[in-house]
């Protein structure tokens, strides 16, 4: 058997970053139609998709009704969460926050501000607010 040899590792730098960009929205309307209108603004195709599913301080499962769009580019998905199941809230620290509008986007084809302008257009959309996940520390954000 020979020696040992000294392996050599080379990390290649990762070009594709994926952005992720998270949006609060506080909206009277039922999630379906939310979901219909914001298809209409921005021109995606959010369809109900399996639920997300959480643990309360209890240990219970508690369920949040899911939008989403996977539609478009591989790298890109658009997704409607709502932040109330009951008395439960998905994101516990917003609770002024009625639904989470989340989307992924490796190659920053959609800008972030211009998401936000046009969610803002909707009549049926009191507030918008962009999250900042880093600062948010919520633990249900790992369900995104």
């Amino acid at each position: 058997m020979r020696g040992s040899q000294k392996v050599t590792r080379i990390r290649l730098p990762d070009d594709e970053q994926e952005e992720k960009f998270i949006f609060g929205l506080v909206s009277p309307e039922p999630d379906y139609k939310l979901s219909l209108l914001i298809n209409r603004k921005l021109g995606i195709s959010l369809k109900t998709t399996s639920a997300v599913e959480a643990e309360d301080e209890k240990g219970r499962t508690i369920s949040f009704s899911r939008f989403s769009d996977t539609s478009g580019a591989p790298d890109q998905v658009f997704s409607l969460i709502s932040n109330k199941s009951g008395s439960s809230f998905f994101l516990k620290k917003l609770k002024n926050v009625d639904f989470i509008f989340h989307y992924t986007d490796t190659f920053s084809t959609h800008d972030p501000s211009r998401i936000s302008e046009m969610l803002k257009e909707l009549d049926c959309v009191t507030a918008v607010f962009r999250l900042d996940a880093e600062q948010l520390k919520e633990k249900n954000l790992k369900y995104l």
